[in-house]
């Protein structure tokens, strides 16, 4: 694995630690004493130069309610954690050491580092299953989720050959590694057999940084890249918003893959400087919200009211449409350093909060300063978020583009209405409190986020581009 991928990867480790409004987490401790509790599954430090640690703490108060090591005799890192629907925690990463429990897929470290996943009761008392995941090269786990069924998805990084079917299984598509490092995904059942697993790559270096699991079951991952789309290549097909490498030292990529890990698409994200996808999300009707950072001064830039790059490196935020043909908006935040999204999520209020790390003094329009070299930050996207709750399918669509207009006609059964218009940064651009029939409204060119709220309660909800 190349260097570069591998510093990345430890840069963003945290990124995939959590959920917003989660109650676990998970992470590496490089000393002896981390404060676990008893009668978990690893109240000891396990040795080596570090260990992987999952806590739960309670959603009310906050307070640790169980904390476990999760390591051997080598260097451990825990990368990322999920939750089941019963309450069933999984976590991996990347493990040097030999004598891990693993009771499943794999039993045996394979490689110089092999990826390792453990799934455990919700007390962190027991464990279920856990497995080893790699080859003879390097392996690392970015991502880990639940499908609807129970049974686990991985995603991440890997330099080895597919000897012995270590890494790719049961699959058509993917079978073959192309230049290393590849990313790679893999599904593994309930009780942590292996259902089939994939490469995910180009003909050069390829790095997976986050898998997302959506509300219908499919899988979403992101990364970055210095390859090409060449008829091997798994990134992109001819279709897709970006259909190949713009240059420079990486550029970022998503992708939407089935259940039976075949993908439905995937585009490449990015323009001439370094350009890496760390984050993904989607809504109900199946829009595609996608984070990372970016160096690209010619970064595709629509709907952003920020037009250039403030500093070193600043965040980026795309939105694709359901089958990844088109890229309604890309847009950039960023201060005066360096500015490194490692997560994307769901507000309550269905709105967007990007997190991660930053050296600049200040990002507009984000509150405050920092306080040392790097500080967190959240960033909270307002306008993307109001497409999330799922519509009844009875329902038409009120809303009709007649060239830079907007025309808004209440269904029958909508006998008053409260409109709200946002740009897709965010920024609240129209509100009526009272529609009682039709609404005629002049727009800018660009795109927006329409919801219309019934007085009865029921709600339409849209993106619509005004060219």
């Amino acid at each position: 694995m190349g260097n570069a991928h591998r510093r990345h990867r430890r840069r963003c480790r945290a990124c995939a630690c959590g959920n917003i409004g989660a109650h676990r987490a998970c992470g590496t401790d490089t000393l002896d004493g981390f404060p676990t509790t008893a009668g978990t599954i690893q109240p000891s430090y396990g040795g080596g130069d570090a260990d992987g640690f999952i806590v739960t703490l309670d959603p009310t108060s906050g307070s640790r309610s169980a904390a476990t090591y999760i390591g051997g005799q080598g260097r451990d890192e825990l990368s990322a954690v999920a939750i089941s629907a019963d309450g069933r925690i999984a976590a991996a990463g990347t493990t040097a050491s030999t004598g891990l429990v693993a009771t499943a897929h794999q039993q045996q470290l394979a490689g110089l580092e092999d990826g390792y996943i453990v799934v455990l009761a919700p007390t962190l008392t027991s464990r279920i299953w856990s497995t080893y995941y790699g080859g003879r090269g390097f392996d690392s786990i970015a991502g880990v989720g639940f499908l609807p069924d129970g049974s686990i998805v991985i995603a991440g990084t890997t330099t080895s050959p597919n000897t012995g079917e270590a890494i790719a299984a049961n699959i058509g598509e993917g079978s073959l590694r192309m230049t290393p490092p590849d990313g790679f995904l893999a599904r593994l059942d309930a009780q942590g057999q292996r259902l089939w697993g994939r490469y995910y790559g180009s003909d050069g270096q390829d790095s997976i940084t986050s898998l997302a699991i959506t509300q219908s079951g499919m899988i979403l991952v992101t990364g970055f890249t210095n390859g090409t789309n060449s008829a091997m290549s798994y990134l992109a097909e001819a279709q897709a918003a970006q259909n190949n490498f713009a240059g420079g030292a990486w550029d970022g990529f998503v992708a939407v893959i089935r259940p039976d890990g075949t993908r439905l698409w995937g585009s490449y994200y990015g323009g001439t400087g370094s350009d890496r996808c760390t984050g993904a999300i989607m809504d109900a009707q199946g829009y595609v919200y996608v984070t990372g950072s970016t160096t690209s001064s010619d970064l595709p830039r629509e709907a952003s009211e920020n037009t250039t790059i403030a500093g070193a490196e600043d965040v980026m935020l795309g939105f694709f449409s359901p089958d990844g043909t088109r890229r309604y908006a890309s847009l950039l935040y960023g201060g005066s350093g360096s500015d490194l999204p490692s997560g994307i999520g769901w507000l309550p209020d269905s709105t967007i909060a990007i997190a991660g790390s930053t050296t600049s003094g200040s990002i507009p329009p984000l509150d405050g300063q920092n306080s040392g070299d790097f500080d967190g930050f959240v960033l909270r996207v307002g306008g993307l978020g109001i497409l999330s709750a799922e519509q009844p399918p009875t329902q038409s669509a009120p809303f009709r583009i007649a060239g830079s207009r907007l025309l808004v006609s209440l269904p029958e059964e909508c006998r008053s209405a409260q409109l709200v218009i946002y740009t897709l940064s965010g920024l609240l651009s129209f509100a009526d409190q009272q529609i009682s029939s039709t609404a005629d409204i002049e727009l800018p060119a660009g795109v927006y986020a329409v919801r219309l709220h019934c007085v009865q309660g029921e709600e339409y909800r849209a993106v619509v581009v005004v060219l």
